[in-house]
């Protein structure tokens, strides 16, 4: 949500108060990220993946999300490249 809506947050420990004041984003949004981090569960989570869907085009198929996360993410090193944070 902070990409969508081009701002950037100060620390880890200040993201959620940053999303929380963040213009563009689905109603409940906030309220929403807080539940499935404090409850998770199927439903929840459906819910909170419906409400991100319909929100914006997000210019990649839903179903290539996992598959691009995993190429950029978790497989980082089959490439030799260390994740930005480690450079």
């Amino acid at each position: 949500m902070l990409t969508h809506n081009r701002v950037l947050f100060p620390c880890a420990k200040q993201l959620l108060e940053t999303v929380d004041v963040a213009p563009e984003k689905p109603e409940g949004f906030s309220e929403g990220t807080r539940k499935l981090l404090e409850q998770p569960n199927t439903q929840l989570f459906q819910d909170y993946l419906a409400s991100l869907s319909h929100f914006a085009d997000w210019g990649i198929p839903q179903q290539e999300i996992l598959t691009r996360f995993m190429e950029l993410d978790e497989w980082r090193w089959t490439d030799g490249e260390p994740e930005l944070a480690q450079r």
